[in-house]
C-alpha cells in the first residue's frame, strides 16, 4: 500500500473516532514521517527489536516463518539502527526476543493503555 493511502486511512480513523489502530512494518523514515504528521493526535509508535543476533539469524532462516524475507545481513543491519538509534516522539522500543507472543502482546498493550492511544 502506498504510504499516502495509509495515512489518508488513518486520517480517515481519526476523524471517525476509532482508536488503538495498529499498523506494522514502517521503515525510519515512514515513522518519521508518521510523527510530524500526526502531532496533533494522541498515539503511540512501538518499535519491536531483537536484542539477541543470534536469534534473530535463527529467525530469519527458519523456514516455518510465513515471510519470505531470508536476508540475514539486512535484517540483522536493519534491527541494529532500529537499537541503536534515538527513539521518535510517542516511540516505545520493545525488545521482541523471546519467542513468546503473548509476552510481546502484552508489552504493546500495556504501551497503548499507558500512552491513552
Amino acid at each position: 500500500m502506498a504510504f499516502e493511502n495509509l495515512v489518508f486511512i488513518l486520517k480517515n480513523y481519526v476523524r471517525n473516532g476509532y482508536t488503538n489502530v495498529l499498523v506494522t512494518d514502517l521503515r525510519e523514515g515512514r515513522i518519521e514521517q508518521v510523527s510530524a504528521i500526526f502531532n496533533d493526535h494522541s498515539y503511540a509508535i512501538v518499535t519491536l527489536v531483537v536484542n539477541d543476533e543470534v536469534e534473530l539469524r535463527r529467525r530469519v532462516v527458519d523456514p516455518e516463518r510465513d515471510s519470505g524475507f531470508r536476508d540475514i545481513d539486512a535484517a540483522v543491519a536493519w534491527n541494529k539502527r532500529e537499537r541503536e538509534r534515538d527513539l521518535f516522539v510517542n516511540e516505545h522500543r520493545i525488545d521482541n526476543t523471546g519467542t513468546d507472543a503473548t509476552t510481546t502482546t502484552r508489552a504493546v498493550l500495556n504501551v497503548s493503555l499507558t500512552t491513552n492511544v
